[in-house]
């Protein structure tokens, strides 16, 4: 019986693992991915919660959150999908949205650093359809 115990315990932290893990990728100021640390102005950590879809949080070099949001992986790169959330580095919500496969789509909340709202942007979606194109190229 003690050992029974020991396997399931084993077998559902190895199942918890397979099902969800972490990678951190360098990001330079235009968030495009770089080699190595020193190079990095960002660092986003990624953790994948099944089949392509990974959820992300990124951070300056002194631990300010600027992002967190869902990310898909197609294409042999991480590109932005569904609800994202960005920050002023005081912590208060910058912008709130929706990404459609790496393009911003819909109704954008903004906000200013002191958490007064301003006006809001709005994406139409079929406008994402000639940014999409031409990310595939």
């Amino acid at each position: 019986m003690k050992y029974l115990f020991s396997f399931v315990i084993v077998f559902i932290s190895i199942q918890g693992w397979t099902q969800s893990y972490s990678t951190v990728n360098y990001l330079d100021s235009q968030f495009r991915v770089v080699e190595k640390k020193k190079e990095a102005s960002f660092e986003r950590n990624l953790t994948h919660l099944g089949d392509s879809l990974y959820l992300a949080v990124i951070q300056d070099n002194q631990g300010n959150f600027k992002s967190e949001g869902a990310y898909v992986f197609t294409n042999d790169r991480f590109v932005e999908n569904g609800e994202f959330i960005f920050y002023h580095l005081n912590g208060q919500i910058e912008s709130r949205g929706y990404y459609s496969l790496g393009v911003k789509t819909g109704e954008w909340e903004r906000y200013m650093s002191n958490g007064a709202p301003k006006a809001s942007r709005y994406y139409a979606p079929e406008s994402a359809d000639p940014i999409r194109q031409a990310m595939k190229n």
